[in-house]
């Protein structure tokens, strides 16, 4: 089936390049990045970003795959927002330690955000694989 869609992807380029060049050329960009986001594994895991002027909350996305949060240690500021995406096969949870916040059972492909607010050091893990760790160090 990879193939035949390979095929016709190829073919709606070939289409673009007898009609308009530029077209053709805006296409094979696009697919370009659709390609590169698949071998990626995209969206790619962010550890801080920023609303455009500096002035927002960041969003953290802490990405749970082969039983390991990663990254490990997140650094934020109060009112910034730390989502945990399962990325695993099974399913895991996001638990601080102690037990102040729970992000429940996390299927594969879900997430679950939690903001942070008060200065400090903040532990989780997993409750069904405690062996998995992580920190969240707010600034």
């Amino acid at each position: 089936m990879q193939e035949v869609v390979a095929i016709k992807t190829r073919h709606r380029l070939d289409l673009a390049n007898d009609c308009n060049p530029m077209l053709a050329k805006v296409e094979k960009m696009t697919t370009r990045r659709n390609v590169l986001g698949l071998l990626l594994g995209a969206p790619l895991a962010v550890t801080r970003s920023r609303s455009v002027h500096g002035a927002g909350p960041a969003v953290h996305t802490v990405s749970i795959e082969s039983f390991e949060f990663v990254p490990k240690i997140v650094q934020a500021r109060p009112g910034d927002r730390v989502m945990f995406v399962n990325r695993d096969i099974v399913p895991h949870t996001a638990t601080g330690r102690p037990r102040k916040w729970d992000s429940g059972e996390l299927d594969q492909g879900e997430s679950w955000t939690h903001e942070v607010s008060e200065i400090g050091t903040y532990s989780f893990y997993c409750r069904f694989h405690p062996t998995m760790k992580g920190s969240i160090v707010i600034r």
